[in-house]
């Protein structure tokens, strides 16, 4: 039986798996900056965190924006044109997926939960595309 620790980790596992699966190394950017952790290191609130997390989430969405130029620039048209799509579903996706963890607690705690979701999702994909543009 997969619980929701199982699948969660399974999620974070899936760009080291599509690497070794390709047989390419694991981005170096496939996990939060530096800058971020230290602010969280740093944080003594949930508002700090969510400082945090708002600066955390725009530097992300601004390199997925990089990797995904970059993976399209890679690709061949008709190609370019399902991983466009694909994307528009990604985003979907992430945003579906962590509105789960900001109703699982009350109080600020739940708005960092989802939070930590959208930067680890983000993190996770731009791993994903980086894999992808490699071949």
């Amino acid at each position: 039986m997969l619980t929701a620790r199982v699948v969660l980790g399974l999620r974070a596992a899936l760009p080291a798996l599509l690497a070794f699966a390709f047989g390419s190394p694991l981005p170096a950017h496939a996990a939060p900056t530096d800058a971020y952790s230290r602010c969280m290191e740093r944080a003594n609130s949930t508002v700090d965190m969510q400082s945090c997390q708002q600066a955390g989430l725009v530097d992300a969405n601004r390199r997925l924006a990089v990797a995904l130029k970059k993976t399209l620039a890679a690709l061949p048209p008709d190609q370019r044109e399902k991983l466009s799509e694909a994307q528009r579903r990604w985003a979907d996706f992430r945003q579906s997926d962590c509105e789960v963890f900001y109703g699982r607690s009350a109080g600020s705690v739940a708005t960092v939960r989802g939070g930590t979701c959208m930067i680890e999702r983000t993190e996770s994909r731009i791993g994903e595309l980086a894999i992808f543009a490699h071949h």
